[in-house]
């Protein structure tokens, strides 16, 4: 039953206790979990089965997940994977910082910052933990990590194209392809340009082949004269 002048639906905190509910209070977003070069390398946690140590990691779509080692290729604790190993489990030690497989393969972590859609293209946003340096990649896919969370990133080609790996709300590996954006946009300029000169320049016109021969006749018969 609502106070004098209140609507049946009124939410204030009267009417509320009235009816029994409690007014809840909205909760902050969550804040996105960040990384550095010691979080790689370094296990943040402890596997609740066997003590070994081990990398927590988790997202915003609430899946949580116990890695042996943070980066490709990603390999999961066998305590806490699903499904659990049949028969007597053998302890893997952890990859001692020097000889992660991942920096081994050529893989340079970084962490996505945002991504924006600009003439077709997905630009992403990356910044690389080793220098804290702002990269921006190419590619022509929509999927992304969440934001603040780990991508990893091959080093260019000849021709500024790379790998990019990451793990999904499924905490399932995802790679796709990139290219080199400072690359793209030199070229996209020149080509602009060279359009834009080509309509700038105007055609020379031509004359009629006989209005041409007959200057040249007049011009033959005035040098014999």
């Amino acid at each position: 039953m609502p106070g004098h002048n209140h609507y049946p639906d009124c939410s204030c905190g009267w009417c509320l206790k009235r009816r029994g509910i409690t007014r809840r209070t909205p909760t902050k977003p969550k804040e996105p979990v960040r990384f550095g070069m010691s979080s790689l390398t370094v296990p943040n946690a402890k596997c609740p089965v066997c003590g070994d140590q081990v990398f927590f990691y988790w997202n915003d779509k609430g899946s949580r997940v116990f890695f042996d080692d943070l980066g490709p290729p990603w390999p999961k604790h066998p305590c806490t994977d699903n499904p659990a190993p049949s028969g007597p489990r053998v302890r893997v030690k952890p990859p001692a910082p020097e000889y992660t497989p991942w920096r081994d393969a050529g893989w340079i972590p970084a962490i996505y910052e945002k991504s924006k859609r600009e003439d077709g293209w997905n630009v992403l946003y990356l910044t690389l933990l080793e220098t804290d340096q702002p990269l921006r990649v190419l590619s022509d896919v929509l999927r992304t990590p969440e934001r603040g969370g780990l991508i990893y990133i091959q080093p260019w080609d000849e021709k500024f194209w790379t790998s990019l790996e990451f793990l999904d709300e499924y905490m399932s590996p995802e790679r796709i392809w990139g290219w080199k954006y400072d690359k793209w946009f030199m070229t996209s300029m020149m080509k602009a340009l060279d359009e834009r000169r080509k309509k700038s320049v105007p055609k020379r016109a031509q004359k009629p082949k006989g209005r041409n021969r007959k200057v040249r006749r007049a011009a033959q018969y005035r040098s014999k004269r």
